[in-house]
């Protein structure tokens, strides 16, 4: 399977992250807090990842719904 480009990738979802799962102003300041640019990088991609497990969950729970009435 090819690669992703990770900037396209990016600038693809801009405007469609429902904002209960998106990085807000005051994450990326939390984010920031750490100095390290390693720790700041992986800290970014496990908050998204834990965002992404819970819309997943989200959509899960509403298909269940739909499928049972």
């Amino acid at each position: 399977m090819p690669r992703i480009n990770m900037n396209n990738a990016i600038n693809s979802t801009i405007g469609k992250i429902d904002s209960r799962y998106d990085l807000s102003y005051g994450d990326v300041l939390e984010l920031m807090e750490d100095n390290d640019k390693y720790n700041i990088v992986n800290n970014s991609f496990r908050f998204g990842y834990i965002q992404g497990m819970k819309a997943a969950k989200a959509e899960m729970k509403k298909r269940r719904v739909e499928t049972n009435g």
